[in-house]
């Protein structure tokens, strides 16, 4: 979490700076800030920030590789440009709630790539504040679609080894208990 709030500083110097006129270049910003959007650039994690209204004022390459969205179709379009659809109207208005709040919200959501595709990231989105004011949103997403695939796919080896295991176990329970009756039967003899 203070990584989180360490970064969301940094981004907010660094946004700040641009703002005021300094140069794209990063000329003029020390070299925390130069150090901190070079790293952000080179990210495999997708990073953007949006401003209070939802509008995407930054992304990082990572948004391109991952939703295939240039930086251009990006900007100033709201993140409802990668809304699956699968999370309720009320999961949203959760959401907006906890964020306008001042806190942070994280964890799973499936979204949806410029193809079609959907993936699943687990990230987190933090209010970028100065002061008590919220000036936008900082969110850092990890596409999981694998690790996700693969877990399904351990989980379904996983149960079928389960129902084998209880199988056996039956079949092997019915096994002691015929040779049981087998045994009591020959006694009587």
């Amino acid at each position: 979490m203070d990584d989180l709030k360490e970064i969301s500083r940094l981004v907010r110097k660094s946004v700040n700076s641009e703002k005021n006129g300094a140069p794209a270049d990063g000329t003029v910003f020390d070299n925390e800030t130069i150090m901190l959007r070079a790293g952000i650039e080179k990210s495999i994690e997708v990073i953007f920030i949006c401003d209070l209204s939802g509008a995407i004022t930054y992304a990082n390459p990572a948004f391109e590789w991952v939703y295939g969205y240039t930086k251009e179709e990006t900007l100033g379009k709201t993140p409802r440009i990668i809304k699956s659809g699968k999370l309720s109207a009320e999961a949203y208005k959760a959401f907006w709630e906890k964020i306008l709040a001042g806190e942070t919200t994280s964890g799973e959501m499936i979204n949806k790539t410029k193809d079609g595709r959907y993936i699943t990231v687990e990230g987190s989105v933090n209010p970028i504040t100065v002061g008590n004011k919220i000036i936008g949103f900082l969110a850092i997403q990890s596409d999981i679609t694998e690790r996700k695939v693969t877990e399904d796919a351990l989980k379904k080896k996983n149960d079928e080894l389960e129902r084998f295991i209880k199988i056996a176990i039956g079949r092997e329970l019915k096994m002691i208990e015929l040779k049981k009756r087998i045994r009591e039967l020959e006694e009587r003899r």
